[in-house]
């Protein structure tokens, strides 16, 4: 459904309502929910959002990908942009999606970087397959710090350069720094807040070579906390590299062409290495400070992922919020949810179970009066027979009531409860609790 869906995203809505067909049925099956279950329960329960958001969503990811990196594409965007606004046909007609990309990306023009071609292609073939050293201090040695971090690193590497790099983002503002740990000169960087935390451990490092280059020292050591960063830049798949690991390959080669040796290494943050915490406060300075001002461009367009998938998040809210179904639903789940609340759980009984109780459409008397199944809703108590009461008012389960009362009062959870209070903690112990309760009980739902 995804592929190409950002360029049949304008067809007629005859054609597109079959394909929201087949996603729907697909997530009713696999969520082994009941047909007359609302669509925007569904798609909050499954953590997938409504199709039309979603191929916005990629055509956004897409654009910026594509435009930073081919002119030609980017013009012929601008020239359909400028189409869109101005003529009378597109007037009588939705913008194509990748339209309404590209005026989004206008508002990030001044932040992220643009080039021709791949950046990759800027580095110089002999710095491009030349290796870069790296290791992971922590990954197979003791927990140590301080007196006992010195002397190993001076063991390991003795006569080196330490510089020690890290990013922080506090709030929406981001900033790196790094701190030579030598001569305990450091240096802070104010970076676009659009920028992620990873952009910021990158351009650490990057500033960290370029300070490198003219130090006297031919033996470096760079340390950092970003793992990730050491996994890439061992990676030989060199249509991955952004623009700040390009540059960093580049330097990597003026330091080895004029006979330094530069080892980059993993330590474990947070671990009470006081260099490592001396960068770390200079970095989170620089987030909420001034510091030395970076060009504006410096951002890779995969950083701009963020700002879309909030964009989606809010687009999908006030989608649910707005939609007449699902009222019971709401007063539990107010908002779309980030991840599926069954993560770890591969019992589909379980989950089938509980997302049925969830949303309100599970099997009980008063539901199948409703659609025509039983002639009343009554249970053979004489009282309505919804979950609420099955599972907390009948009287011919008080005793396996008392099991699951007790139950999930060993977990924490506090008498009296009703219903919407048991599902609104979305703890997966209460839910286990409840499973284990209807399947005592013996009921379908």
């Amino acid at each position: 459904m995804d592929y190409g869906s950002i360029f049949y995203a304008n067809a007629a809505q005859s054609h597109l309502s079959k394909i929201e067909r087949v996603k729907n049925g697909s997530l009713r099956l696999c969520m082994g929910l009941l047909k007359s279950t609302p669509i925007n329960v569904i798609e909050v329960e499954a953590c997938e959002p409504p199709l039309n958001l979603r191929r916005q969503f990629l055509s956004d990811k897409f654009t910026a990908k594509a435009t930073c990196r081919n002119v030609r594409l980017r013009n012929s965007l601008h020239l359909l942009t400028i189409l869109d606004l101005t003529s009378a046909y597109w007037s009588k007609k939705d913008s194509p999606a990748m339209v309404k990309s590209y005026l989004k990306l206008l508002e990030y023009a001044p932040y992220y970087h643009i080039s021709e071609g791949s950046p990759y292609q800027s580095v110089e073939y002999e710095d491009l397959i030349t290796p870069i050293n790296t290791h992971y201090l922590c990954s197979d040695i003791p927990q140590f710090v301080n007196n006992e971090f010195e002397q190993h690193i001076r063991t390991k590497w003795p006569d080196f350069e330490y510089i020690f790099t890290d990013g922080s983002r506090k709030g929406s503002q981001t900033g790196c720094a790094f701190y030579h740990h030598n001569t305990k000169y450091y240096q802070e960087y104010k970076l676009p807040n659009l920028a992620s935390i990873y952009t910021a451990e990158e351009y650490a490092i990057l500033k960290a070579m370029e300070y490198a280059l003219n130090l006297q020292n031919n033996k470096l050591a760079i340390f950092t906390d970003c793992k990730s960063f050491v996994d890439q830049i061992n990676c030989s798949k060199h249509n991955k590299v952004d623009n700040i690991s390009a540059d960093i390959l580049t330097i990597h080669g003026r330091l080895k062409r004029s006979g330094k040796y530069l080892a980059i290494i993993w330590i474990k943050g947070h671990s009470g290495i006081t260099p490592n915490e001396i960068v770390d406060a200079h970095a989170k300075m620089a987030a909420t400070k001034t510091g030395e001002q970076v060009p504006q461009n410096l951002v890779p367009p995969s950083d701009l992922n963020a700002p879309f998938h909030t964009n989606l998040k809010a687009q999908w809210q006030r989608h649910f919020e707005n939609a007449p179904t699902g009222t019971y639903y709401k007063t539990f789940q107010p908002r779309v949810l980030k991840k599926i609340w069954f993560t770890s759980v591969t019992n589909r009984g379980f989950i089938k179970t509980l997302s049925r109780i969830r949303s309100d459409h599970a099997l009980c008397k008063k539901y199948k009066h409703k659609i025509g199944l039983a002639e009343d809703p009554y249970c053979t108590c004489g009282e309505v027979e919804d979950m609420q009461h099955i599972i907390l008012e009948c009287p011919q389960y008080q005793n396996q009531r008392s099991h699951f009362y007790q139950e999930i009062l060993k977990i924490g959870t506090c008498l009296p409860v009703n219903l919407v209070t048991l599902l609104t903690t979305q703890d997966i112990h209460v839910y286990y609790c409840l499973y284990n309760y209807i399947k005592e009980i013996d009921i379908k739902v």
